[in-house]
């Protein structure tokens, strides 16, 4: 926590120091979306983020909300910022003990448990984010702990309901702070019913592990119904999903376009097609536009015409999103972004279909795991011969071994007669597999789900590797010392 911070004091101007007092968090793009709900609910009596956008009251699930609300109510906002970031940091701590247990569970070796602690430990790829007001490190650790007490339950060989109830809240709160967990949930109750002898014992535990999601997601339905008179189970993104109102639909245009021809629409990362067209400065001056993404719908020159005409209305959007003016802007921006995807989807089925988004996998898995970090580039490291160097391409290294051997684990697991390895399994492949063929967005902290699963196999992967190679390095000592006779 303290590195991280100060990583951010040297390399972005973080302030220890504010008007308020103490600042031991880190603000990303996407706070704000969480907290200003539970702002305006405490001061106007309603949970929205923009006032002028009624959708934008479910863009988010309340679940990080609901800890800032709990605080809120006692404390300022600077304080309870630094009340969630400690509480994020002890769990955080916690957790990597209780994900260790996983994998000497899965393997009943010691061993495992030790390389799956100092692997975990060591790695940033997810501890980074535990200074940060975002969900990843709640959601992170409460499937960890939740999957912990499920695989404690089945190896105990004995039901104790309240393990099972306790996991299924852990799920529940994970949900509430990223959607996408949701299918794990559905994971974890195959698990509970596969790992339950008697059919009235699985109908029991299911029914136990799954209530506090149901009772949960029910209230929020019925609120969103209530509300905004539609079926929102879980949150309205403007990125995955059309509101039919043309001022708010410009962003899952724009975004469709971008995915359809196999690009990060990500605008905050760098270098990529989504941060070119919001023009921002995660875009470096000579960056070129990929060969691929043409069709004969449009050219270089019709998509730098259209990104002015986005820029226009996106820079001024609060201002134009109930006008006559905007809403006739953002109508043709967002035929023509449906226009050059419709175009590019005929022309290249194939590339749509599979390549591009095997391409976004590519994007999403391989890369140096370190360009999240609040580090300055290697360039500038080698640059200043800064000792940092040495840090960052140590978590790096951790981060390839991480994924290349949790990767080549997931057929040991597959193969294996047990349910929890199974479950493991499971998780990783969902949780890798889902952004880049199915959502298609690739941000790198999405990985946060799979990494400390992929930690595990990683872990029972190197523990058997170690084994081996001990027992060949002892078998030639023995031949040496004696010779080998066939």
């Amino acid at each position: 926590m303290i590195f991280f911070l100060y990583q951010h004091y040297l390399y972005y101007g973080h302030q220890f120091w504010t008007q308020e007092g103490l600042r031991l968090y880190v603000e990303a793009f996407d706070t704000i979306s969480y907290l200003i709900p539970v702002e305006n609910l405490l001061y106007t009596g309603q949970y929205i983020q923009i006032p002028e956008a009624p959708f934008s009251q479910v863009t988010r699930m309340p679940g990080y909300g609901l800890f800032y609300l709990l605080f809120r109510l006692v404390f300022d906002q600077n304080t309870t910022k630094n009340i969630l970031v400690l509480l994020q940091v002890i769990i955080s701590g916690i957790s990597v003990y209780y994900l260790a247990r996983i994998g000497y569970l899965l393997s009943n070796r010691k061993q495992v448990f030790y390389v799956v602690f100092i692997l975990y430990g060591l790695s940033a790829y997810v501890s980074m984010y535990d200074v940060y007001i975002l969900t990843e490190s709640f959601s992170t650790c409460s499937i960890i702990i939740a999957t912990y007490l499920l695989v404690q339950h089945r190896k105990k060989l004995f039901l104790q309901w309240r393990y099972i109830l306790i996991s299924g809240m852990l799920m529940a709160i994970s949900c509430f702070m990223r959607p996408a967990a949701v299918p794990i949930l559905g994971i974890a109750i195959i698990y509970v019913s596969l790992s339950t002898p008697t059919f009235r014992t699985k109908i029991k535990l299911v029914l136990v592990f799954s209530l506090p999601f149901l009772v949960a997601d029910a209230a929020w339905i019925i609120r969103n119904f209530t509300v905004l008179s539609r079926f929102i189970p879980l949150q309205y993104n403007s990125w995955l999903h059309k509101t039919g109102y043309p001022p708010y639909d410009v962003e899952y245009y724009s975004y469709e376009w971008i995915r359809d021809v196999g690009e990060d629409n990500v605008f905050y990362q760098f270098n990529t097609l989504g941060a070119w067209l919001y023009n921002n400065t995660f875009v470096e001056p000579g960056y070129i536009l990929p060969a691929h993404i043409y069709s004969s719908a449009y050219n270089k020159d019709s998509l730098y015409a259209l990104r002015e005409k986005f820029l226009l209305f996106w820079n001024n959007r609060s201002q134009l999103i109930n006008t006559p003016e905007g809403i006739a802007h953002a109508r043709l921006l967002n035929e023509t972004f449906h226009f050059y995807s419709s175009a590019y989807e005929k022309e290249h089925l194939f590339a749509y279909l599979i390549t591009n988004r095997v391409k976004l996998l590519d994007t999403f898995l391989f890369h140096s795991g370190v360009s999240q970090l609040p580090l300055p580039s290697f360039r500038e490291l080698v640059e200043n011969l800064s000792g940092t160097l040495l840090l960052k391409i140590g978590w790096s290294l951790l981060y390839w071994i991480i994924l290349v051997a949790g990767l080549m684990s997931i057929l040991t697991l597959m193969l294996s007669y047990s349910y929890e390895k199974w479950l493991i399994a499971g998780i990783i492949l969902y949780s890798l597999l889902i952004f880049p063929f199915v959502i298609r967005v690739v941000e790198l902290r999405y990985i946060c789900l799979a990494y400390p699963f992929l930690t595990v196999g990683a872990g029972i992967f190197l523990e058997r590797i170690i084994v081996k190679l001990n027992n060949f390095v002892l078998f030639q000592k023995v031949v040496k010392r004696y010779g080998y006779k066939n």
